[in-house]
């Protein structure tokens, strides 16, 4: 699953939006992988550790919530660099 993702650094806000595969980790709960931060404090862009969907979620940690984001890492990018997300 780490490898199925190709990184991508945001210059303009100098954050990995997708993080290399050598940076990809598990959360604590090895439910997750956690594989790139939009850059603001504490929320972080996460896949299923357990299947092959793609589906990536911003998790919010004050609200403990997993809100899908994105269907791919294609379509996190586009979104990102379209401004269509907000956070």
């Amino acid at each position: 699953m780490k490898n199925k993702f190709n990184p991508y650094f945001c210059q303009d806000s100098l954050v990995d939006i997708i993080l290399p595969a050598d940076k990809i980790e598990e959360d604590e709960t090895k439910e997750w992988l956690i594989i790139g931060w939009p850059g603001v404090d504490g929320i972080q862009f996460m896949v299923k550790s357990n299947n092959n969907d793609q589906s990536i979620y911003a998790f919010y940690p004050i609200e403990q919530e997993y809100i899908k984001v994105a269907d791919s890492d294609i379509d996190l990018i586009e979104k990102w660099k379209s401004g269509e997300l907000v956070f």
